[in-house]
């Protein structure tokens, strides 16, 4: 359940921001952790 996730945000991270909204709707809690964790490795700061 958290590699799709993970293989989706790999996918648009070249892509324009991501969707922040449509993926906390669509699966909160693995998205928002992967999420915030993807951009904190990319530098940019999450507040939670």
């Amino acid at each position: 359940m958290l590699l799709p996730a993970i293989h989706r945000i790999l996918n648009c991270k070249h892509q324009e921001k991501l969707n922040f909204t449509d993926q906390f709707v669509e699966n909160r809690t693995i998205s928002f952790l992967v999420h915030a964790t993807m951009l904190q490795k990319q530098g940019v700061r999450v507040s939670f």
